[in-house]
């Protein structure tokens, strides 16, 4: 079989997204942890970001350094971006530089841990980082919190509503990607409302994917959001089986919800609640728990009825029957073992200039200026900084 010049860029890029997800599972990170410290220091406060102006707050959790990190694209964007550094790896100390050993199962495209008998996958909020990481490299406009200590309480989170409430509402959108499965924009949190039927809809219609409400959500980070930002949600990010260690992350669902984030116009979304407090209408005799994480945030942790969930025009509509197209098992391992080479000698003949091109670290704009006023300091160069990031490169990645 001859591949075609799309095939082997599409293997290409196959294998580049597998390989940097796979990366950020390997490291188990419960909060405060020795490895949570040494891959924020490596790998999030990267010489890229951190030229971009990336900052970071005074939060610390149980008195050890590390605050949340923040970073502004765009002059006065209207969405805020979260996902969160720390996992629930449990069984293990967890040292600085410990790694789990990662694999994609061909059958069904699945990103897994080889040892299930060991802690989670980290799919949760690992997937989340990715996905900022790609919109941040895409130029997508926003403001991109990486919280900690969001699997120990919404701490990190916690900190920066009682802490800045002037610049969270400068956000008409608080946007998590730390949600289970294929199919959700969450509408409710801990037992409040968090987001409209309108806001979906639109939202939806643009990502093209069969997105839908679910008002069955936990908590996460904006949950804490909801007083100040008009939509807080969360959306799922194709991870199952989280905090087990039978979690498995789609590698198919999140490429393509990658690809359909960056087309989002945000200004065609819209945003209808009201900040605040708000509970869905429910018969007191009929709800369900969600979760029990309310209490923690002091919100009564009330679930859903039947009837608030017929209320929702979109929830129960069945996810769309086509599927992505699939490499073959055998297409895909001989794209993976032998056509990167191929891909990289036919871009260097056709883009020569482009495949030699050095991009300085100089070229990076500085966006010191613009740089949110949540934020305390600017990040000084990490004492352990790693040239070998989490991509490969810096410049090849974050580039433009």
């Amino acid at each position: 079989m001859k591949p075609t010049i799309e095939f082997i860029e599409e293997t290409y890029s196959l294998r580049k997204d597998y390989r940097n997800i796979a990366r950020i599972f390997s490291y188990g990170r419960p909060a405060g942890s020795a490895n949570e410290t040494y891959y924020v220091e490596r790998f999030c406060k990267n010489p890229i970001l951190m030229k971009m102006g990336m900052t970071e707050d005074g939060y610390s959790y149980d008195g050890k350094e590390g605050g949340n990190l923040f970073l502004k694209i765009g002059k006065d964007p209207k969405v805020l971006f979260s996902c969160h550094t720390d996992t629930v790896d449990r069984g293990s100390p967890f040292n600085a530089g410990d790694k789990k050993e990662i694999m994609l199962d061909i059958s069904d495209m699945r990103i897994k841990k080889k040892d299930r008998a060991m802690a989670c996958l980290g799919a949760d909020d690992g997937t989340g980082i990715w996905l900022c990481w790609e919109l941040i490299k895409a130029g997508v406009e926003g403001l991109y919190i990486f919280h900690r200590a969001e699997e120990v309480g919404g701490r990190g989170s916690s900190y920066i509503a009682n802490n800045d409430v002037e610049e969270l509402e400068k956000y008409d959108f608080a946007v998590a990607f730390d949600r289970k499965d294929n199919f959700s924009i969450i509408t409710q949190q801990v037992g409040q409302v968090c987001a409209s039927q309108e806001f979906v809809d639109s939202l939806s219609e643009q990502l093209g994917m069969n997105h839908r409400a679910d008002p069955g959500g936990s908590f996460t980070d904006t949950a804490n959001y909801t007083d100040y930002i008009s939509e807080c949600t969360n959306l799922s990010v194709g991870y199952f089986n989280a905090h087990s260690g039978n979690e498995q992350q789609d590698l198919d669902y999140v490429r393509e919800f990658r690809d359909a984030l960056i087309k989002v116009d945000w200004n065609r979304v819209i945003a209808k609640r009201e900040p605040g407090v708000q509970y869905p209408p429910r018969q007191e005799s009929s709800y369900s728990s969600y979760g029990g994480y309310g209490n923690s945030w002091g919100w009564s942790g009330r679930g859903v009825s039947n009837n608030t969930r017929s209320s929702y025009s979109s929830f129960g509509v069945s996810k769309k029957d086509s599927k992505t197209t699939k490499l073959s098992k055998d297409e895909f391992f001989d794209g993976y073992d032998n056509y990167e080479e191929e891909y990289l000698l036919f871009m260097m003949k056709e883009y020569p200039e482009q495949m030699s091109e050095i991009v300085s670290l100089e070229t990076v704009k500085d966006s010191k200026d613009n740089v949110p006023t949540i934020t305390i300091r600017q990040i000084e160069s990490p004492i352990i900084l790693d040239v070998n990031f989490i991509y490969d490169d810096w410049q090849k990645f974050f580039s433009v």
